[in-house]
């Protein structure tokens, strides 16, 4: 059983993508073992991505304080840096902007560097598909809502011109017009929040399949909601986001701020 370590000290996002990768991997080479280190506080999170899998192994990176927080290694070192822009791999690539195509890219790249062939050679292999994100027995996100809005603040500087006042006052705009709607963080409108509730990312990705419309800002907790079963489900998504072009799903509009966000339901005929 040969060994593949991988670490990554960025943020929810970023490791969620990196064990999508792992675990197709995983999946082709069932015989090798793949170890893979990020922070404690996001753990049992990414457990979800790989919990079928007895051939990934997940740790905390724990660094004992040693280090800067862009160059933190498992200690002992021998693994290989998942960050996208190790190296200065993302910030020199022509494709930095369109995320799809770059991760396409980049996975290919991460691959060449462990010894393997990428999974992915296609768009709609980045989608999510671990089988938690479509467990028939959670319940408790099978509900139906018009609109899912992720309203957790973005943490890498992606949406320079989210401010949450304003998503807050949309959000009551669209309580007004009678929307059943859920929210990712208390917004201050009478509406369910998975926050509240104690939700998982996975089980905001599971409730996306339920949910007409997507409002959201480009952070952690939307990325599970690109997966391969709410590709056609979703008429209408709107994510607010600086300059990357995700390129993931249908019937996307990416736009700056709230209230470009706010015209882009307009003209759909949402308000």
């Amino acid at each position: 059983m040969k060994p593949y370590v991988t670490h990554c000290a960025l943020r929810l996002g970023d490791n969620l993508a990196h064990l999508h990768f792992i675990r197709h991997l995983a999946l082709l080479h069932p015989e090798d073992r793949f170890v893979h280190y990020a922070h404690a506080t996001y753990l049992f999170q990414l457990k979800d991505v790989v919990r079928d899998l007895r051939n990934v192994v997940l740790m905390d990176l724990d660094t004992n304080g040693h280090g800067d927080y862009w160059s933190m290694v498992p200690n002992g070192g021998g693994s290989i840096d998942a960050w996208k822009n190790a190296g200065g791999f993302w910030i020199n690539h022509p494709l930095k902007n369109y995320y799809a195509e770059f991760f396409i890219e980049f996975f290919h790249h991460l691959s060449a560097r462990m010894g393997l062939e990428s999974p992915f050679t296609k768009t709609e292999d980045l989608l999510f598909d671990y089988p938690c994100l479509h467990d028939p027995s959670d319940n408790a996100t099978c509900a139906p809502f018009d609109f899912l809005v992720i309203n957790s603040n973005p943490m890498s500087g992606q949406a320079s011109g989210f401010l949450q006042v304003e998503m807050s006052s949309l959000i009551d705009e669209l309580h007004s017009k009678k929307y059943s709607i859920i929210t990712t963080a208390h917004s201050g409108v009478n509406c369910t929040c998975t926050a509240f509730a104690g939700m998982t990312v996975t089980q905001i990705g599971r409730l996306s399949q339920a949910c007409k419309y997507i409002l959201m800002v480009s952070t952690g907790p939307s990325w599970p909601t690109f997966n391969v079963w709410n590709v056609d489900s979703v008429k209408k998504r709107v994510v607010i986001i600086d300059s990357e072009i995700i390129g993931l799903s249908k019937n996307t509009e990416q736009v700056r701020t709230v209230h470009q966000a706010r015209l882009a339901l307009v003209n759909a005929g949402l308000l």
